[in-house]
C-alpha cells in the first residue's frame, strides 16, 4: 500500500498543471510527429479486446491518447505496436477495473508515456498495483481527473466535472471519467463504466454543458443501468459504440439497452461482432464510422449481429 500513497500525493498536487504540460511542456510534443492522414482527419478505435474497453484517439500528425487499455494484458500493447505508435501522450484509466486497467502495465512497459489520468480511487487489487508500478518506473507524470480541456493538435478533450465524493461513494463505476472528445464538427463521448447516479448528476448539474453528440460510446458495455431514456434524450447521438466481447457472462448488452435504442431507430455498433470500430473525423466534412470486418446483412439487436459502415453529415460549429 506504500506505492498507493506515494502516486496519489503527485496526483494531487501535479493535478492541476495538465493542461499546461500536455500543450507546451510535454516532450513528445516538440518532436515530429508522422502525418496518418491527408485529409487532415483524426481517429478514434474503439479496440476489441474482449470484455473491457480500450479506445485509441490519434490526432492529424499522429499524436496518441489512449482510453482504458482491456482486460488482458498484452491485446492493446501488441495493437499499437501493429499500428506504429511509438509514443503516448496521454494514458487515461476511465477508472480502476481490472476490464479498463488489464492492460496497462504492458503499455508502459513497451511504450513511453508522457501523461497519465485517472479518477483518484485507488483499488486494492494486484493489477491497480501493477498500474502504479508501472507508472513510477517509467517516471510518466500522473494526474487525477479534473474539470479543463485538453488541446492536443486542434482535437478538444474535455474531462467532464467528477461528482462529489458524498454523493458518488465507493464505487468505481460511478467514479468514471467522462470525455468528450471533439474534432471538426464531430463529438464523441466516453464515460467508462458510469451509472445512472453519476450521469444524473451530471445531466442535472448546471456546471456541465451536455449537449448532443455524434457518437456515444455506451457506458458500461450496454448494462440496463448504463444508459438511461434521460441521457439518451440530451445527447441525441447519431451513432453508439458498446465494446464487449461474444458470449459475455454478464449478458451484455443488456435487452432494455437495445430496446431503447431500437425505439430510437439507432443500430448500435459492437465490437464483439465487428471487430475494431474507427471514427474517422475530418475537420470538415461527414463522420464516418469503419469496422474491422462486415458479416454481411446482420441485425445489430441480436446476438452475432452487428452494424458494418455508416457515414453522418456534420459542419464545423460556428464560432464565437
Amino acid at each position: 500500500m506504500k506505492k498507493l500513497s506515494w502516486y496519489h500525493r503527485p496526483l494531487r498536487m501535479l493535478g492541476v498543471g495538465l493542461s499546461f504540460a500536455l500543450i507546451v511542456a510535454s516532450p513528445s510534443f516538440a518532436q515530429p510527429a508522422r502525418t496518418v492522414d491527408s485529409k487532415n482527419s483524426a481517429t478514434l478505435t474503439f479496440v476489441s479486446l474482449g470484455q473491457g474497453d480500450g479506445a485509441v484517439l490519434r490526432t492529424p500528425t499522429g499524436r496518441t491518447v489512449i482510453i482504458d487499455a482491456g482486460p488482458d494484458p498484452t491485446p492493446m500493447a501488441q495493437w499499437l505496436a501493429k499500428h506504429g505508435v511509438t509514443t503516448i501522450d496521454l494514458a487515461v484509466a476511465s477508472h480502476n477495473h481490472a476490464d479498463h486497467i488489464g492492460g496497462m502495465p504492458e503499455v508502459f512497459k513497451h511504450f513511453p508515456v508522457t501523461n497519465y489520468m485517472e479518477n483518484g480511487v485507488p483499488a486494492t487489487t494486484v493489477i491497480y498495483r501493477r498500474t502504479l508500478d508501472a507508472i513510477a518506473k517509467r517516471g510518466t507524470r500522473g494526474f487525477r481527473a479534473e474539470a479543463r480541456v485538453l488541446k492536443i493538435d486542434g482535437v478538444a478533450i474535455e474531462v467532464l466535472p467528477m461528482p462529489p465524493e458524498s454523493m458518488r461513494g465507493s464505487d468505481q463505476n460511478d467514479r468514471s471519467i467522462g470525455l468528450l472528445i471533439t474534432y471538426g464538427g464531430t463529438r464523441v463521448l466516453l464515460t467508462g463504466d458510469s451509472e445512472e447516479a453519476e450521469q444524473d448528476w451530471w445531466l442535472k448539474n448546471p456546471s456541465v454543458k451536455l449537449a448532443p453528440v455524434t457518437i456515444l460510446k455506451a457506458a458500461h458495455h450496454g448494462s440496463h443501468n448504463g444508459t438511461s431514456n434521460a441521457w439518451m434524450d440530451r445527447l441525441a447521438p447519431k451513432a453508439v459504440v458498446i465494446s464487449l466481447s461474444a458470449n459475455n457472462t454478464y449478458g451484455h448488452p443488456h435487452r432494455p439497452m437495445l430496446e431503447m435504442l431500437r425505439v430510437r431507430g439507432l443500430a448500435p455498433w459492437r465490437t464483439d461482432q465487428v471487430g475494431d470500430i474507427t471514427v474517422i473525423m475530418p475537420l470538415t466534412g461527414a463522420t464516418q464510422i469503419q469496422s474491422e470486418r462486415s458479416r454481411g446483412l446482420i441485425d445489430p439487436y441480436q446476438p452475432g449481429t452487428s452494424a458494418s459502415s455508416r457515414s453522418f453529415r456534420s459542419s464545423r460549429p460556428s464560432r464565437r
